[in-house]
């Protein structure tokens, strides 16, 4: 984002103004700028060359990019960015979405549907935190060498995490 600007927005149309007035007075556009830029205690010449520049394009007068143009390009551009992040976030729900509802296919192959009829609630519960409990530590997955899933956590931080070094004191 910008940072705002030091002069205020009347002492810049009053600066513009004052160019194309005195600008007959001087062999060169710069020099009338020059006189103007000191009169006003403006910092540098070409702060103001830049805002008569800017007033020239606005008007027609110039080619470039008018200020209500910029304006509408950073409106969209932050937009677009919106629209991008939500996109992002949407790409991730889905993703989590459909993780889930493998999942519970999974659930319902492996466990619900092979015992039914269920006779209880109660029974079902139980074989759901069953299920979980074997599900998570004792199932072996191909994807990691056939090792239940605790073991396979063990080992990786066992690999990946630096012995701690007491000092002696």
């Amino acid at each position: 984002m910008a940072r705002p600007s030091q002069y205020p927005l009347e002492l810049r149309r009053r600066a513009v103004r004052m160019v194309a007035e005195v600008r007959p007075d001087y062999d060169t556009e710069w020099a009338a700028m020059k006189a103007v830029a000191a009169k006003l205690g403006i910092g540098t010449t070409e702060t103001l060359r830049k805002w008569v520049r800017q007033d020239q394009v606005d008007a027609d007068a110039w080619p470039g990019t008018t200020t209500e143009e910029s304006a509408e390009l950073k409106r969209l551009k932050r937009g677009n960015a919106e629209l991008m992040r939500a996109n992002e976030i949407l790409k991730a729900a889905a993703s989590f979405y459909a993780l889930m509802e493998s999942t519970i296919g999974l659930f319902k192959t492996e466990l619900i549907k092979p015992r039914r009829p269920w006779k209880t609630l109660s029974d079902v519960e139980l074989a759901t935190a069953e299920y979980v409990d074997w599900y998570n530590h004792r199932r072996l997955r191909g994807e990691t060498g056939h090792v239940p899933p605790v073991e396979y956590e063990n080992n990786h931080y066992l690999t990946t995490t630096k012995p701690q070094v007491t000092p002696n004191i």
